[in-house]
């Protein structure tokens, strides 16, 4: 009786590891990520900041995750007013503007390639949540000082669809070069410049996987 179960215990061992291979596996990953109307409206501007990402490996070709980046822009500018129609200014006027960007993209991974291989061709897809800050304000000097001046406060949330390609390669078992190129379709509202509610979103950064 020993034996057959001493035996029994050993040869589930080979299924034992296989199942294990085939849990969900967690990685995450940094990098960068560029927002840019471009190439469908060529005056478009384009934003850089850091990106975040965690996601869940569910199968070999399943994956889901959740990305987090962040970009800004600031500007400034000042002329000069001429009141009395003289050649020298009667006074100046500046502005200042920063405006802020989180985005929050939740994206389905389906992997088009052998996953044993170490180049991935991947699809990407699913919603992207933005959250947009800006602050404004403007100033009239005159004689050395502010006569004049305004400032204002706003923020926006607007939902977006995100599809397209992506490729990952396998440096060593845990680390992958990751580039996403995707396009946002607006589903409400516009950010800033990115009119027709139709941009894109690049993304180039390293992914860690855990697990085996």
């Amino acid at each position: 009786m020993r034996k057959i179960l001493l035996f029994s215990g050993l040869a589930s061992l080979p299924l034992l590891g296989a199942a294990q291979s085939t849990t969900s596996r967690l990685y995450v990953g940094a990098g960068a990520t560029v927002l840019t109307g471009k190439p469908f409206h060529t005056d478009s501007r384009s934003e850089a900041g850091p990106a975040l990402t965690v996601g869940m490996q569910f199968t070999p070709r399943v994956a889901l995750q959740l990305s987090g980046t962040y970009t800004w822009r600031n500007s400034s500018d000042s002329y000069p007013v001429y009141y009395l129609g003289g050649t020298t200014p009667d006074a100046t006027f500046a502005y200042e503007t920063r405006s802020k960007l989180f985005t929050f993209p939740l994206l389905l991974r389906a992997t088009l390639t052998d996953p044993a291989k170490p180049l991935h061709v991947d699809v990407l897809g699913g919603l992207m949540w933005l959250h947009s800050t800006a602050h404004a304000s403007s100033s009239l000097t005159y004689q050395g000082r502010i006569v004049d001046g305004d400032s204002y406060n706003a923020s926006d949330n607007s939902f977006s669809f995100v599809l397209g390609p992506a490729l990952r390669y396998r440096l060593v078992p845990r680390v992958e070069l990751v580039l996403n190129t995707l396009v946002n379709v607006g589903l409400n509202g516009n950010y800033n410049s990115f009119d027709d509610r139709l941009f894109s979103n690049v993304l180039v950064g390293v992914h860690y996987n855990f697990g085996e």
